[in-house]
């Protein structure tokens, strides 16, 4: 199914990378508290944003169009 429509697996893929660095990252601002916390989820966010990286790479390289529905700021 993923493989019929690779536009959208990788616009899903990428949003999903980028929601997960974002989350880690807002835990480490919250987690201000309890240091030991901080580092490990700003290795994730970082790990998670590399991610994204790779995705756009792919996309890029691709015969595809990294397109998203992303709101007005």
């Amino acid at each position: 199914m993923a493989l019929a429509d690779m536009d959208t697996t990788l616009v899903d893929h990428a949003h999903c990378e980028m929601k997960a660095a974002s989350s880690a990252l807002a835990l480490a601002g919250r987690a201000v508290w309890a240091p030991e916390l901080v580092r490990p989820f700003v290795a994730l966010a970082q790990e998670e944003l590399q991610h994204f990286d790779q995705v756009l790479a792919f996309a890029s390289a691709a015969p595809t169009q990294l397109e998203a529905e992303v709101p007005p700021l």
